[in-house]
């Protein structure tokens, strides 16, 4: 999951098959309880997180736990995606 804002897709682009769910969004869109959850999402599905430079991702990971979500990874950024040799698109 790509927790950036809107403005940080369109400067650097995105992993290659992450969601976009930003930040703020969190508490709504990936919570399984509620109507808004992005499909796909449930406390058992495992998730990886991951931002400019690994901060927003780590509290956005103490987010999903504290959710209920047992396995959650905080990937760091996209630059850690890019180096471990992850393919980045725009959208």
């Amino acid at each position: 999951i790509d927790i950036r804002d809107q403005s940080e897709l369109r400067n650097s682009g995105m992993a290659s098959a992450a969601l976009h769910i930003p930040m703020q969004s969190l508490p709504e869109k990936a919570n399984p309880a509620k109507k808004s959850c992005v499909s796909g999402l449930c406390f058992d599905t495992p998730v990886a997180l991951y931002c400019a430079s690994g901060a927003r991702s780590g509290m956005a990971a103490q987010t999903l736990r504290n959710m209920g979500y047992k396995e959650v990874h905080n990937f760091g950024s996209l630059a850690d995606w890019k180096r471990a040799g992850g393919e980045v698109n725009f959208r």
